[in-house]
C-alpha cells in the first residue's frame, strides 16, 4: 500500500531539513481473530513533486491503524488526520492455498455428490468476495475416456458449492483448478459405489445357455446400475 503526503504550507513544500524526521507505523487492530501486530512504513522524499511517499506491504487482511508523525520536543506530534484507519483486504485468489472440504471423498455413479471450495489468497487470507472461475473435473482412475464437469456455484463470498456426477464405480480422480493451477490436495481420490440395480441394465451371463427338462438348472445374472 502507498500514501503521500505534504507540508500545508506551500513555503516550505520544499524543504529537506526534515526529511526524516517523519515517522509511520502500521497497526493491524482486527483481523478477525483478535491479532493485534506492527508493521514497517518506509517514508522517502520525492524530489520531484517535492513530497513525501510512504509505502507498506501488509500481508494479513484486516483493519489498520496508520500512525504517521513528527516530532516535538520530547513527544511525537501526529500529522493532521493521523492516525488513520485502513482497511487492507485479501489478495486475488491462489488455488495452492485455497481448499475444499463436505463429500468430494465418495459418490455412487451416476449420482450428484456436492462439496465446497473456500478461496484463499496466496498469504492465507479468506476471502469474501467471489468471481474466480473454478474447473472440476471428475474421472475414472480404470479408464481414460470417461469424465465429467462439475458446476461451480458462485456465493459471491469467497466460496463456491460444487456439483460432480461420477459415471463409473471404483477410484475416480477429482480435479480442480483455477487458471490452470491445481487447488490445495488435487487431485483428489473419490471412491465411488455403484448406483441402485436397474432391471434393463441387467443381464444373464453368457452368450449360449441351454436347460433340462426336470432337473435343476442355473443361471448367472449380472447385475447393473
Amino acid at each position: 500500500s502507498n500514501f503521500r503526503g505534504w507540508p500545508l504550507d506551500e513555503a516550505i513544500s520544499g524543504d529537506t531539513i526534515h526529511l526524516d524526521k517523519f515517522q509511520a507505523t502500521a497497526e493491524l487492530i482486527d483481523d478477525g481473530g483478535g491479532l493485534s501486530s506492527f508493521i514497517p512504513v518506509t517514508i522517502t522524499y520525492n524530489e520531484s513533486t517535492k513530497k513525501y511517499d510512504a509505502s507498506y506491504g501488509p500481508k494479513i487482511a484486516g483493519l489498520y491503524q496508520l500512525n504517521v508523525t513528527l516530532p516535538k520536543g520530547e513527544n511525537d506530534e501526529h500529522i493532521f488526520g493521523s492516525p488513520f484507519l485502513v482497511t487492507t483486504k485479501p489478495g486475488p485468489s491462489f488455488a495452492p492455498e485455497s481448499i475444499a472440504f463436505g463429500g468430494y471423498g465418495n459418490g455412487m455413479a451416476g449420482h450428484k455428490s456436492t462439496f465446497t471450495i473456500q478461496a484463499f489468497d496466496v498469504n492465507r487470507n479468506m476471502r469474501d468476495t467471489g468471481g474466480d472461475d473454478w474447473k472440476v473435473v471428475v474421472s475414472s482412475s480404470l479408464t481414460s475416456d470417461d469424465y465429467h464437469v462439475g458446476s461451480v456455484n458462485d456465493h459471491g463470498n469467497g466460496t463456491y458449492t460444487v456439483e460432480v456426477t461420477p459415471h463409473i464405480s471404483g477410484p475416480n480422480d477429482l480435479t480442480i483448478t483455477l487458471d490452470g493451477s491445481l487447488l490445495k490436495g488435487s487431485p483428489f481420490r473419490m471412491d465411488v459405489v455403484h448406483g441402485p440395480v436397474v432391471g434393463t441394465s441387467s443381464f444373464v451371463m453368457g452368450e449360449h445357455f441351454s436347460m433340462t427338462a426336470m432337473e435343476e438348472n442355473m443361471i448367472i445374472i449380472q447385475a447393473a446400475d
